[in-house]
């Protein structure tokens, strides 16, 4: 496969940060840049997997993208609106 440019990179790790699985991740990568990979390559940057390929710059991107998911998460009065505003669509 050839080397993916750092804009899909990013939307990869900010994927995983929202806590969407590997397979949505490959979904949501094909439908927005029209780029096929597997799961495989997803998990080559997700952080808390044992295959992460990534630099440092992923992981510190990584945590910055959680933490202002889950903040935002904090802000809705309603629990997990989110979550399920997602599932509806």
């Amino acid at each position: 496969m050839r080397r993916l440019p750092d804009a899909i990179k990013r939307r990869i790790v900010e994927h995983l940060a929202c806590y969407r699985t590997r397979a949505e991740v490959v979904g949501l990568i094909a439908e927005e840049f029209d780029v096929h990979l597997t799961p495989r390559h997803v998990r080559a940057y997700d952080p808390t997997s044992f295959q992460f390929a990534g630099s440092t710059r992923w992981k510190e991107y990584y945590r910055l993208a959680r933490k202002r998911f889950e903040s935002e998460l904090a802000s809705e009065p309603i629990a997990h609106r989110a979550y399920r505003l997602r599932k509806l669509d």
